[in-house]
């Protein structure tokens, strides 16, 4: 579910908001879903699903550069240009 949530999650002006909290709902659920410990089922000889790749070797976790760039711009931007201070002025 992640895999598609980067890719269509991004698109609204408050989806990109909803996004991030659900990634990040996401990662605390998986977190705490590693620390169960392994299932115990009535068929030994049972095999689990296979989980397919993790999601960072998906071609969709290239959808969260957009994002990850847009709040660098709108969180960094500002505070390196107030570093900067004010650019040459240039006299008429």
């Amino acid at each position: 579910m992640a895999a598609n949530t980067l890719v269509m999650g991004w698109w609204g002006p408050l989806s990109f908001f909803f996004t991030m909290v659900t990634l990040l709902i996401d990662g605390v659920q998986l977190h705490r879903f590693a620390q169960l410990p392994e299932p115990v089922g009535p068929d030994p000889g049972c095999r689990p699903a296979d989980p397919g790749a993790p999601l960072t070797r998906r071609p969709q976790i290239a959808m969260l550069v957009p994002p990850l760039l847009a709040v660098g711009f709108v969180v960094v931007g500002p505070l390196i240009a107030a570093l900067l201070g004010p650019g040459p002025v240039a006299s008429p």
